[in-house]
């Protein structure tokens, strides 16, 4: 190959790179997340969605994400801002109320605790609910 031929590609590359949208990079990072999530590795999948967030304020689905990966490793709490989080910039996502929900019922270690979200989620069209919710009033 020749020197110029080189030369271009060493100047095009980042350009290509640079072009890259935000939200690709955070899907990326999300996409990365979820990956290694399901191989359980929970503190590289939190650092993914981190970067995630970071670049996308607003990416309601990496904090819903970030808030099942520290449900967990056991933080509860930080857990539920998360699940908060998402249902600020989301308020229809329903998998964010079953959740926290579910997160709220362990803290509060009463199994109706999360009787309201799951109502909620319930009312946005999730399924599978009736069981959870036979109890609440």
């Amino acid at each position: 190959m020749k020197k110029t031929n080189i030369l271009f590609l060493l100047i095009l590359l980042p350009a290509l790179f640079s072009c890259t949208s935000k939200t690709e990079q955070a899907k990326q990072f999300f996409n990365e997340g979820i990956a290694k999530t399901y191989k359980g590795d929970f503190e590289s999948a939190l650092k993914d969605f981190d970067k995630a967030i970071e670049i996308k304020a607003d990416f309601f689905e990496a904090y819903y994400q970030r808030g099942n990966v520290k449900f967990n490793l056991r933080q509860y709490k930080e857990a539920i801002m998360d699940f908060d989080k998402a249902i600020e910039i989301n308020p229809e996502y329903a998998d964010a109320y079953v959740n926290r929900g579910n997160t709220v019922s362990i803290i509060e270690q009463n199994p109706l605790a999360g009787c309201e979200d799951w109502k909620k989620a319930k009312d946005l069209g999730k399924h599978n609910l009736d069981e959870k919710i036979k109890f609440c009033k």
